[in-house]
């Protein structure tokens, strides 16, 4: 008998509740096995409140039964609550032959292989869900206006630019293709993409640098008073400012920066 150890569906918008048992056994068989046998789940939150934002992470204990013993397993889950993902209607590895290569433990987001003895010889992350054909600048963009504290940021910068352009040429030029942009042209394209820093940095860096008290659960933003949650934190982000001085050097470094560029007046 397969016992199900998690909460119930509510009339409350609870995430969990879109982990199923279907989704643990077919975790469960992509990872042992057709011969393995659900015997319990359980969810395992490990997060804390503010952990969590546009999407839940936790994880799921599984006993089960394989042979003539019973072992447990554990697996995380990453839930996006504010949308529903629309599969693919082509396979991948049509459009991407080097997904096809003999992985094993195999997920949405991660790919390994080992060798004969059980070494792991190669990683391949693979998440699609913010693909795109884009500039490339807004990549260096988004990394530097939400990953570097501003005096990094400005010291370095031409740096940054420099390096990741010299690597970028020599994978193109590995490839048997001409670079597509100068230096100086990547530097164009970075200044002319700063509006894309600023809304990034506005909107993400709060959420990174922001105590659990002050940054709203999942479910308070999809809640019905999602409203004055928001509100709530708003106010809670205008007072962090002044406490939080990671979260103010991020803020105010990047104002300064779009008001020297000329993104903002």
């Amino acid at each position: 008998m397969i016992e199900h150890m998690s909460a119930e569906a509510t009339g409350k918008r609870d995430p969990l509740n879109f982990i199923t048992e279907q989704h643990v056994k077919s975790a469960l068989r992509k990872e042992k096995g057709d011969e393995a046998q659900l015997l319990i789940w359980n969810i395992n939150n490990f997060t804390e409140k503010g952990d969590n934002m546009a999407t839940v992470v936790t994880s799921v204990v599984v006993d089960y039964h394989l042979g003539s013993e019973t072992h447990q397993t554990s697996y995380i889950i990453k839930l996006n609550i504010l949308h529903h993902a629309k599969a693919p209607d082509t396979n991948l590895t049509e459009r991407y032959p080097s997904l096809n290569k003999d992985w094993l433990n195999c997920t949405d987001k991660k790919k390994e292989r080992y060798n004969e003895i059980g070494d792991p010889v190669e990683v391949m992350i693979v998440d699609h869900q913010g693909s795109r054909v884009a500039s490339p600048a807004t990549d260096l963009i988004h990394f530097l206006y939400t990953g570097l504290r501003g005096d990094i940021r400005r010291a370095k910068l031409q740096d940054f630019l420099g390096v990741y352009y010299n690597t970028f040429s020599s994978v193109v030029e590995a490839g048997g293709m001409a670079v597509p942009f100068t230096l100086s042209e990547l530097k164009q394209e970075f200044r002319k993409r700063m509006m894309y820093g600023l809304l990034f940095s506005l909107l993400v860096v709060p959420f990174h640098l922001g105590k659990g008290v002050e940054v709203p659960s999942a479910e308070e933003i999809i809640s019905e008073n999602a409203k004055e949650n928001l509100e709530a934190w708003r106010q809670n982000l205008k007072q962090s400012l002044h406490d939080n001085p990671t979260l103010n050097d991020f803020f105010f470094s990047t104002v300064d920066d779009m008001l020297e560029a000329g993104v903002i007046s």
